[in-house]
C-alpha cells in the first residue's frame, strides 16, 4: 500500500488525506503498485478532468516512463 511520509497508509481510498489524493493526481504511475479494482475505486474519487488527466498522464509514463511495460 502507498503510505507517504509520516502518513497512514490508504486502508480506505474514499478517506484518503489531500496530500494523498494530491500525492497520486501528481504521480498516477504510482497506482500501477494497486491492484486493478482498486486503481479504479482511487480514481473515481476524482473529478472527470481529474481523471482524464490522471489516466493521460499513468498511459504515458507506463509507455516512456520508469514503469515501462517490457522492462525486466
Amino acid at each position: 500500500m502507498l503510505a507517504l511520509k509520516n502518513s497512514k497508509p490508504l486502508l480506505n481510498y474514499g478517506q484518503m488525506t489531500e496530500e494523498q489524493k494530491d500525492f497520486l493526481f501528481r504521480h498516477p504511475w504510482f497506482l500501477k503498485l494497486f491492484p486493478r479494482e482498486d486503481r479504479l475505486k482511487i480514481i473515481a474519487s476524482y473529478t472527470k478532468e481529474q481523471q482524464e488527466t490522471m489516466i493521460a498522464r499513468y498511459d504515458l509514463e507506463l509507455k516512456y516512463g520508469k514503469f515501462k511495460k517490457n522492462e525486466y
